[in-house]
């Protein structure tokens, strides 16, 4: 289970084996990544988790890179785009 929390924002709960891919370098200018209402990341190197439900999701990680080496840990299956 991935726990994501940022400020006031209430806690989001996402089963690692619906996450279906990891964006790890999305465009800095799309209406996701720069709509604040849509993401938990306050930073501008964030990524982007794809849920199996249709859901996306913009974090920042502190380490982006040891996240998504743990993730794929847990679930295999994770597509990842650089």
């Amino acid at each position: 289970m991935l726990y994501i929390k940022s400020g006031y924002l209430p806690v989001i709960k996402i089963k690692l084996d619906t996450i279906s891919e990891i964006i790890s370098h999305p465009k800095k200018n799309s209406s996701f990544t720069t709509n604040p209402t849509k993401r938990y990341a306050l930073s501008s190197d964030q990524i982007i988790l794809y849920c199996k439900d249709n859901r996306r999701i913009a974090i920042s990680p502190y380490d982006k890179e040891g996240f998504i080496r743990e993730t794929i840990k847990c679930n295999p299956d994770i597509k990842i785009t650089k």
